[in-house]
């Protein structure tokens, strides 16, 4: 079963903020029980927290062959997020990123995203959040079925930050439900019942399935220390 038919029974919401599935990258690294664990929290939650990371550079390609193979995009192989003076993305400043999933611009997106936290800042704010797509996606498909179209969630693509600002509709009247289901399903992904928050610790690498779980963070002050991920893909 690929990670984008996850049945609509293992939907979850802010009941999953203090109980995030969690593994030990040491043991997923050489334990084939703790692999297994992490492979199944993946394929019924579609999100895990692997602690105790070395801080270190670069300690994805090894978490990366012990479960896959790690997928070049227009970055590279991984990516790094950091504070920059001259940022020519928005993941470059201490700004609130509004919820999202990654390249859905490209044909094949990414199916598992992995940002390691190398070094945290002590400051607040920076907190990551989390929001299952599938659980608004069935909310608004039961709350608005004149919003539905195939009958079935598969996958979910949602990148304000990156939509391009003129699609074509067949008229004006199609556009105004296009923003309100828009509007809408938005709404249901920062509804106190489905969204969760945790702040990542230096040492912490989440893991979340692309396909279906959002991912924002609140604002930080980069004047109150470096904060620093490194990232990447799976296939």
């Amino acid at each position: 079963m690929q990670l984008s038919e996850i049945p609509l029974t293992n939907l979850w919401g802010r009941e999953l903020q203090d109980k995030f599935p969690r593994v030990s990258f040491p043991e997923v690294l050489h334990d084939d029980h703790a692999l297994l664990t992490f492979l199944e929290s993946m394929e019924v939650m579609g999100v895990a927290v692997v602690s105790d990371v070395p801080c270190e550079k670069d300690q994805i390609y090894s978490f990366a062959k012990r479960i896959g193979r790690l997928k070049s995009t227009p970055y590279g192989e991984t990516f790094n997020m950091q504070t920059r003076m001259d940022p020519n993305n928005l993941a470059f400043t201490d700004d609130y990123l509004d919820m999202h999933t990654d390249l859905p611009c490209l044909a094949a997106k990414p199916e598992i995203q992995m940002p390691h936290v190398i070094k945290q800042f002590p400051g607040e704010g920076g907190e990551t959040m989390i929001s299952d797509g599938f659980t608004a996606a069935s909310k608004l498909k039961k709350n608005h079925p004149d919003l539905d179209v195939g009958g079935s969630i598969r996958t979910v693509n949602w990148h304000q930050m990156s939509r391009d600002s003129r699609f074509q509709v067949s008229s004006s009247e199609a556009a105004v439900k296009w923003y309100s289901a828009a509007f809408a399903f938005r709404d249901l992904l920062y509804d106190a019942d489905n969204l969760a928050e945790l702040k990542l610790q230096s040492g912490d690498m989440i893991v979340f399935d692309n396909l279906c779980v959002m991912h924002g963070r609140q604002e930080f002050c980069a004047d109150q220390g470096e904060r620093w991920l490194q990232g990447g893909y799976l296939e």
